[in-house]
């Protein structure tokens, strides 16, 4: 059964916290300074209880077709100055990573996790993730 409950903290930006309300849309630009999308959704192991992955939609045309992009959170930073995110990775490198359709779920797949994580050059999170 969920429990309700109130919401009476702050979800406001402060200057080293964000809301996860406050990342979805946020623009991503690669280490060649080329777009490598928004922020559509971030992931959390919750088990570990950090953020993994950023997830960037990228192409399409008005949200059709777009292609989404797990990307290890380690891989960006915020960037004061484009006010948004700069990934350590180029678009190439994004684009030739493993990605789903919009509506295609893989998250429960651990092999497609980990190719994710073998591409990136990160250690997986966990064996039994």
């Amino acid at each position: 059964m969920k429990r309700i409950v109130e919401r009476d903290l702050q979800v406001d930006e402060t200057p080293v916290l964000v809301s996860s309300d406050n990342m979805q849309g946020v623009a991503v630009q690669g280490a060649d300074g080329r777009s490598l999308g928004h922020v559509d959704h971030v992931m959390i192991d919750k088990r570990a209880g950090r953020l993994a992955y950023v997830v960037l939609a990228y192409g399409g045309v008005l949200g059709i077709g777009e292609r989404l992009y797990p990307l290890p959170f380690e891989a960006l930073a915020y960037d004061r100055a484009i006010d948004g995110y700069r990934a350590v990775v180029t678009r190439d490198d994004v684009e030739g990573a493993p990605h789903s359709l919009a509506d295609e779920g893989r998250w429960s797949d651990p092999d497609w996790r980990r190719k994710i994580d073998l591409h990136f050059a990160l250690p997986p999170l966990r064996a039994d993730a």
